[in-house]
């Protein structure tokens, strides 16, 4: 798969609002994932388009890609409440043969297809490259505030699944849980707002994994002793979650987070132990 976000950010009218869809500026700019197909003969040293795919409809549509659509937004408040986006979750088929139905890929606009004012991502797009983490690939995006002498932005954090684009955001709450009026809602999320400030750079990828088995615990007495010896314990917790609710509990799987200035961070659990690698020759 070829996964990419289309946007600019280079000259003062790509900070202005009021030239989207102007010259070469697209009225709404997409986030992509296409099937190469091609096939590569080692013989020659040539590749064959073996499924092309058609362009864009008059609509906007493509009839070789899947589409999802952003179904429903409110942009984050002063308070921090809201900056959710919901989004479809839509089965990508993909083709099997030259004279197939399937698709070839799929498509995310930048816009809130869903919503009363369909205005409320106008300017949004990509600049950064995405990061991938076994099926889900992230992405950051921004939507230009103020100027060109006072540039900034309203940033988000986007996670879809890489083969169908569908809606693949879930959000890990902070030690303590959400604060009140800022829990997300219970859609199917594809990402949320962060921060105003500079368009964001590649989002970060952070693997958590429980520490090492501990060979220490304690007898009866309280006194020190190797795990494994009769009468010797596992070490009590330093606190419990149940009871202080400010505990963080002991880390016992491994998983993926993508951290971020909003205290949103993304994130899913995965197997513990090597899970990819290249391999050079």
């Amino acid at each position: 798969m070829v996964i990419f976000g289309t946007g600019r950010y280079l000259n003062p009218n790509d900070a202005d609002e009021t030239q989207i869809g102007v010259g070469t500026r697209a009225d709404t700019d997409t986030i992509y994932g296409i099937w190469d197909s091609r096939i590569y003969n080692p013989a020659d040293g040539t590749w064959t388009a073996f499924f092309p795919i058609a362009g864009r409809a008059s609509d906007g549509s493509y009839a070789d890609l899947g589409v999802q659509q952003i179904t429903d937004y409110i942009p984050v408040s002063s308070s921090g409440a809201d900056g959710y986006r919901e989004a479809t979750r839509n089965p990508v088929d993909y083709r099997e043969t030259a004279t197939g139905t399937g698709k070839l890929g799929w498509y995310l606009e930048l816009k809130c297809t869903g919503c009363t004012d369909t205005t409320l991502m106008d300017g949004e797009r990509v600049t950064a490259t995405p990061q991938g983490i076994l099926s889900d690939v992230i992405f950051n995006t921004f939507r230009p505030e103020g100027d060109t002498c006072n540039p900034g932005s309203l940033n988000a954090t986007m996670v879809l699944d890489a083969l169908t684009g569908a809606a693949d955001f879930i959000p890990i709450p902070p030690s303590g849980g959400w604060p009140a009026g800022q829990e997300p809602p219970d859609g199917a999320l594809v990402g949320t707002d962060t921060v105003r400030g500079p368009p964001p750079g590649e989002p970060p990828i952070v693997i958590i994994h429980p520490p090492g088995l501990s060979i220490s615990g304690v007898d009866a007495d309280g006194n020190p002793c190797t795990i494994g010896t009769p009468g010797c314990n596992p070490p009590p917790p330093a606190c419990d979650p149940l009871v202080d609710p400010t505990c963080e509990p002991p880390v016992t799987t491994c998983s993926w987070r993508s951290p971020n200035s909003a205290g949103r961070p993304p994130g899913k659990a995965i197997p513990c132990g090597r899970i990819s690698w290249k391999q050079l020759r």
